[in-house]
C-alpha cells in the first residue's frame, strides 16, 4: 500500500513533465517563425533549466521526507503519515507548476510581442509598433533593445515629450560601448527631426568622438524604419542627403576619402 502510494505520486509527476515538455515543443513550433526557432528554443532551455533545478531540489527533499517518515513512525501510523505527506507534496508541487506556468505564459507573450514589434514597422504601422515596444518595456524595464526601439519610434511619431522622459532612463541601461553608441545616435536623430542644426552638428561630433575613442567602426542598427517613415520622407532633399551622410558613416559604408572628409567636417 505504501509503495503503491509512492508509485502513484511519482507516476503523476513523470506524466505531467512529459506533457509539459511536449506542450512547450509544440508551442515553439506553432508560434515561432523558422528563423527565430533557435533563439526561442534557447530561451525555453533556460526556463526549463531553472525548472529542473527546482524540481531536482524538490525531489531530493521529498525523498528525505519519506526517509524521515519511515524512520520515525510506527507501522500502524505509517500509512496515514505517508498519505498526509503525499498531500503536502502535491500542494507544493502544484505551486511550483503554477509558478512556471506563469513564467511560460509571460515568455510566450514576450515572444509574440517581439515578433509584432519587428513586423509592424515593416508595414509602416509605427503607432502599433510603439505600443508593442512600450508593453515590452513595461514587462522588462531594463531591456536596452525595448527602450531604444521605443525611443526611435517616439521620434518618428514626433512624441518628443515622451522621448525626453524615456531618454533619461536609457543611459542607466547602457552597459556596453555599442549600447552607448546607440544613445548618441538617438541624440543625433532627435536634433535632426526637430531641425535644431546647432545641436544636430554637436550631437554628430559627440557620436564621432565616442566611436573613435572606443574604436567602433559601425553601429548595429537598422535605419530603414527611420528612412521609410513619413516624417523623414517629407523632409527637404538636402536635409535627407545630410542625414544619409551620417547613416553611411555609421554603417561604415563610406567609399574612398568620404569617411575622412565627414570626420573632418564635424571634428575640426
Amino acid at each position: 500500500m505504501i509503495g503503491s502510494a509512492i508509485n502513484i505520486t511519482m507516476s503523476n509527476f513523470l506524466i505531467f513533465n512529459i506533457f509539459l515538455i511536449v506542450a512547450i515543443a509544440i508551442g515553439i513550433i506553432i508560434s515561432t517563425p523558422v528563423k527565430l526557432w533557435l533563439l526561442k528554443i534557447w530561451r525555453k532551455i533556460l526556463l526549463l533549466k531553472k525548472y529542473w533545478i527546482i524540481v531536482f531540489t524538490f525531489i531530493t527533499i521529498s525523498f528525505g521526507g519519506y526517509y524521515y517518515i519511515f524512520q520515525k513512525f510506527q507501522l500502524n501510523d505509517l500509512s496515514n503519515a505517508i498519505s498526509i505527506y503525499n498531500n503536502i507534496l502535491t500542494l507544493l508541487f502544484a505551486c511550483i507548476v503554477g509558478y512556471f506556468a506563469f513564467l511560460q505564459l509571460q515568455e510566450g507573450k514576450i515572444s509574440r510581442l517581439e515578433n509584432e514589434g519587428e513586423v509592424y514597422p515593416q508595414n509602416y504601422s509605427y503607432v502599433r509598433a510603439l505600443q508593442t515596444y512600450s508593453e515590452l518595456y513595461s514587462i522588462v524595464p531594463n531591456n536596452h533593445t525595448y527602450i531604444t526601439n521605443s525611443l526611435e519610434l517616439q521620434l518618428i511619431l514626433e512624441k518628443n515629450d515622451e522621448f525626453d522622459k524615456l531618454f533619461q532612463e536609457l543611459m542607466k541601461n547602457c552597459l556596453e560601448k555599442e549600447e552607448k553608441l546607440i544613445y548618441y545616435y538617438l541624440l543625433v536623430l532627435k536634433h535632426f527631426f526637430t531641425l535644431h542644426m546647432g545641436e544636430y552638428e554637436s550631437s554628430i561630433k559627440q557620436y564621432l568622438e565616442f566611436a573613435k575613442k572606443e574604436n567602433i567602426t559601425s553601429i548595429n542598427w537598422n535605419f530603414n524604419h527611420v528612412m521609410n517613415s513619413p516624417l523623414f520622407l517629407g523632409m527637404k532633399q538636402d536635409r535627407k542627403d545630410e542625414f544619409m551622410k551620417f547613416v553611411n558613416y555609421a554603417r561604415n559604408q563610406h567609399l574612398g576619402n568620404s569617411k575622412d572628409e565627414f570626420e573632418k567636417e564635424y571634428l575640426t
